[in-house]
């Protein structure tokens, strides 16, 4: 990237440190654009606020205990009775995007644990106090009905000093199906880069619609610095 920036500009500029860090550095296009698919200008596909660790409502107090005693119930195989015996709760308690992400990562965690709950004999079904709610909230948030991605990593970390940056020494995860450090470490990882690499997708763009505003031969000096400054922050990141 550094020989490119030079080509461009003839040297490598000197990139404030606010380049990074302040949305309002993005023209208005590229915000725009990476809010429609739901893309944070500094965090990139991590969630604009810290996951919330527990649902408030107290409805689901049942979903939050039985994810915090997974492990054991995984261990004892006493997973799958015991979310047998649960009822469908209704999703219509969940107030804010936040808590159907919290939501999302819950149900989709015992909704794994009950299909795995035997390795020996995986499950095809689902008892309806899982099936419901997970099917009913996924279909509101436009995701599949099942655990990926976006629940088990982007929904799944917490910083153990809020005031600290979202890294490896600073974070933790809010479920896990049998714990420790293996487990929390294969998610928390991606976590970290998914942070580091946040400004990316923002700069990439801003690259992309600076160029497809001048469709003829030459670019302005300015665009070109522009171009040059989002190539060093996304060398940066890497």
């Amino acid at each position: 990237i550094g020989h490119i920036v030079q080509k461009l500009v003839g040297e490598r500029p000197k990139i404030s440190p606010q380049l990074k860090v302040e949305n309002h550095l993005f023209s208005t296009e590229t915000l725009a654009i990476l809010d429609r698919f739901d893309v944070d200008p500094i965090r990139g596909f991590l969630p604009r606020s810290d996951p919330l660790r527990k649902l408030p409502h107290p409805s689901y107090q049942k979903w939050e205990d039985l994810a915090a005693d997974l492990s054991a119930l995984i261990t004892s195989q006493k997973i799958r009775p015991a979310l047998r015996e649960l009822e469908p709760i209704s999703i219509l308690n969940l107030r804010s995007e936040d808590e159907k992400k919290r939501a999302l990562l819950v149900l989709s965690v015992l909704c794994h644990s009950y299909v795995w709950g035997d390795p020996s004999s995986p499950s095809d079904r689902l008892p309806k106090g899982i099936a419901v709610p997970l099917f009913e909230l996924a279909g509101q948030m436009n995701v599949p009905p099942l655990l990926s991605h976006l629940s088990i990593v982007l929904y799944n970390w917490r910083r153990l000093d809020e005031s600290g940056p979202i890294s490896l020494e600073n974070i933790a995860t809010n479920c896990q199906f049998l714990g420790g450090q293996d487990e929390a470490w294969f998610y928390l990882s991606t976590v970290q880069i998914e942070a580091q690499g946040g400004n990316v997708m923002g700069h990439l763009v801003e690259i992309k619609e600076t160029i497809s505003k001048h469709c003829g031969p030459y670019l302005k000096d300015g665009d070109l610095e522009r171009i040059a400054e989002c190539l060093v922050c996304v060398e940066s990141a890497t």
